[in-house]
């Protein structure tokens, strides 16, 4: 018996003997994980104890970067995390993706953990910086990689790209709710009821997802389970081989909001700028809790979505959405946005009095008020770090002109009106003295070195703007 299958499978007895054996437990078992991890996934602090009586390196981390810190708060397990702090667990420690300890009970709102692991030194700012570096990234559509400050006040380096569905559906849900009372949103003030539905719809979809843990059997929480699902309209959550995408359901109306392009698909300029597909259900009996639970918590293959669920169902095209393809990585974003127009619509839809240029009409009043939405959601997401820029000192300067740098490079147009309040706005920062080397960097690669249409479109918005941050 290996050490590992001891943790897993064996009793306390077990683990005490096998540690024992071992001349040290700083090393990656045959599953990808350290002794002191494993015990951290099995959620068992007997086990964790009898490891750490061995002195092992208790910030040793597995293949990804997660330390036990990690696996004990994704658990929510108190005990354990005190216990490894106590050890001398990193409440900074972070992922190779950039993502510190303390993320996860910040955007879950656990306030014992987070206020835990404050005490014994975790930086704020750190976390926050990752939150809304990802944040902004999916926002904007971004690409690659940023940099955002440790603890340590050294750089890490954040991929831009995948998030967790669980906490987008939150953070998409409080945007809504936010905008619903933000002077921008006044003139939707009639269409209010729709969006508390999608509010609501966002809501419970996101308690459904949360359910979806390694360490929770579903099935023994389907009566609490299945009056969310019987709920309409509904929001279904499906993250599968590393995909995020998401059901709608109004009625008797399906949609699926998957702006994902596959290998296996051929589709026409026009499918591609109408990705979200909204479907008739002739046998929307078949679409139970059960097989709801099935199809968000059982590992699915992806054929499940685009073959067999439109069999079972008996699935009749009928309508689309005007949202174009998703970029690689972005999924848990786009396909969670996607819902805001599309439930709207299908609300419409759903109206026995309206056919026609009527629902044509909504159509469009669907796709502006998310478009309003966007715009002001986008602009809000910017102020974090516009506004923490005047305070910030030299290093977390040069990580917000990089992101800054990012959106202007990426998603401006110096040729677009609507654009230009937000140029002025990222220019005036990233032309900050001490801070030209980064847009000069895009300027190189993309205008002197070799000239493109993108850099220079860049080079016409540097000429926008103007240096207010002097000091």
């Amino acid at each position: 018996m290996t050490i590992a299958d001891a943790i897993i499978k064996g009793t306390l007895a077990d683990v005490t003997r096998e540690a024992h054996a071992n001349e040290h437990l700083n090393f990656i078992d045959e599953y990808g994980y350290t002794p002191l991890i494993e015990t951290c996934i099995m959620d068992d602090v007997d086990k964790a104890k009898a490891i750490l009586a061995c002195k092992p390196d208790v910030n040793f981390p597995d293949l990804i970067g997660h330390t036990a810190l990690h696996w004990a708060i994704d658990n929510h397990n108190l005990e354990l995390c005190a216990l490894l702090l106590k050890a001398g667990a990193n409440p900074n420690a972070y992922t190779v993706s950039g993502m510190a300890v303390l993320v996860k009970p910040l955007l879950r709102d656990q306030k014992e953990l987070k206020n835990l692991l404050i005490e014994h030194g975790a930086k704020l700012q750190f976390a926050n910086d990752f939150i809304n570096a990802k944040m902004l990234g999916h926002r904007f559509e971004l690409q690659g990689f940023v940099d955002i400050v440790n603890a340590k006040a050294e750089f890490v380096e954040v991929s831009l790209e995948g998030f967790i569905l669980e906490f987008t559906l939150d953070a998409l849900r409080k945007s809504l709710h936010d905008f619903r009372y933000n002077f921008a949103a006044r003139q939707w003030e009639k269409e209010f009821v729709k969006l508390r539905t999608v509010m609501g719809a966002l809501s419970r979809a996101s308690k459904l997802i949360r359910l979806q843990h390694y360490n929770v059997d579903y099935e023994k929480h389907m009566d609490k389970i299945t009056p969310w699902i019987e709920e309409d309209p509904l929001i279904i959550p499906v993250a599968q081989e590393g995909h995020a995408l998401t059901l709608v359901r109004a009625g008797n109306l399906l949609a699926v909001c998957d702006r994902a392009t596959y290998e296996h698909q051929s589709e026409t300029v026009e499918e591609t700028e109408n990705k979200v597909k909204i479907y008739y259900m002739n046998k929307p009996w078949k679409l139970t809790p059960e097989y709801v639970a099935e199809l968000i918590y059982v590992r699915q293959i992806m054929p499940v979505f685009h073959k067999m669920l439109p069999v079972n169902l008996g699935l009749q095209e009928i309508g689309s959405i005007p949202l174009r393809a998703q970029i690689a990585g972005n999924c848990s974003w786009a396909n969670i946005e996607a819902c805001i127009p599309t439930l709207f619509y299908m609300l419409c839809m759903n109206d026995p009095e309206k056919s026609g240029e009527r629902l044509l009409k909504d159509k469009n009043e669907a796709m502006s008020l998310y478009q309003d939405w966007r715009e002001w959601d986008q602009m809000r997401s910017l102020d974090y770090f516009i506004q923490n820029f005047r305070t910030a000192d030299q290093k977390h300067r040069a990580t917000i002109a990089e992101i800054l740098c990012a959106i202007l490079f990426e998603s401006c147009s110096a040729a677009n009106p609507a654009d230009r309040e937000r140029i002025n706005k990222l220019v005036s920062i990233v032309k900050t003295k001490g801070l030209e080397y980064i847009p000069n960097s895009y300027l190189t690669a993309y205008y002197l070195h070799q000239k493109t249409a993108s850099g220079e479109n860049f080079r016409k918005m540097l000429k926008m703007g103007a240096d207010v941050f002097e000091d």
